[in-house]
Parts: C-alpha cells; sequence; structure tokens
C-alpha cells in the first residue's frame, strides 16, 4: 500500500531495516525492505537509538522494545526472535565485521564462543536468503 500511494504522490518510500537486522536476516524483504530507500542500513539499532536521543526524539519511542508486528504492545520482540539483546547483538556484530574471530570475539566480550558462532550462522544464513530466488542458468 505505501509504495502504491507514494507511487501515486511521486514520492519515495523510507525503509527502517537497520544495520543489525539486515546483517541477520532479522526483517521482511517485502515487508519492511520493501522501500525505495533505506536510511537506516548502515547504522547499528543501538546507533540509531543513540541518535534518536540525541535529536530529542520522545523517551517512550526510543525505549520502546522493536517487534515485528504492526499491533502495538506485541508480546514478541525482536530481541527475543533475535536471541539477545540489541547491545550485545552489536557488539558481536562490529567484532565480527572488524575480522576478529569468533574465540577473539568472546574473549572481548565475555561471551560464550557459541553465541558467536550463531550470529555468524544468521549472517550467513541471511545472506543467503538474500540472494534468492535462484536463476537458472540457460546458454
Amino acid at each position: 500500500m505505501l509504495q502504491f500511494h507514494a507511487y501515486l504522490k511521486n514520492l519515495l518510500v523510507v525503509g527502517t531495516t537497520n544495520r543489525s537486522e539486515y546483517l541477520v536476516g532479522q526483517y521482511e524483504e517485502h515487508g519492511d525492505g520493501a522501500c525505495d530507500i533505506r536510511l537506516f542500513q548502515n547504522l547499528y539499532k543501538t546507533q540509531i537509538r543513540q541518535l534518536a536521543k540525541y535529536l530529542g526524539v520522545p523517551k517512550k519511542i526510543v525505549e520502546t522494545p522493536s517487534t515485528p508486528d504492526l499491533l502495538m504492545g506485541s508480546l514478541i520482540t525482536d530481541e527475543f526472535l533475535i536471541g539477545m539483546s540489541f547491545e550485545q547483538l552489536d557488539s558481536i556484530l562490529y567484532c565480527i565485521e572488524q575480522g576478529m574471530s569468533a574465540p577473539d570475539t568472546a574473549k572481548k566480550l565475555n561471551i560464550s564462543e557459541n553465541t558467536v558462532k550463531e550470529v555468524e550462522l544468521a549472517i550467513a544464513t541471511a545472506e543467503t536468503r538474500r540472494n534468492l530466488p535462484l536463476i537458472a542458468p540457460i546458454k
């Protein structure tokens, strides 16, 4: 619906997917990923919260847990689905993106190596999902 109305008014739909959600695949390609421009995709969720606080966004909005549901008050949060807080996820993602190994990341963040490997698996799964559907090679 957003795309339809934006087209009628010659507007763009701005996506809400952030770097954290994008990297681990915690977004819907044809839901919150369906947009013309992704302003937040290069910022981790924790950075977006920091920016919102800096810009004076009301505390209630900044601190409301993210949910995959459009209904207010959803009991299932993004953090529940991911299995950790965005603070922990973003720390792990940052270390991975800096080229740190799973053992080094686990040691630096004082977490289990298995937790780091779960995030690495989520990243790999999300990358595979973003490359679907497969294209049949016809020569």
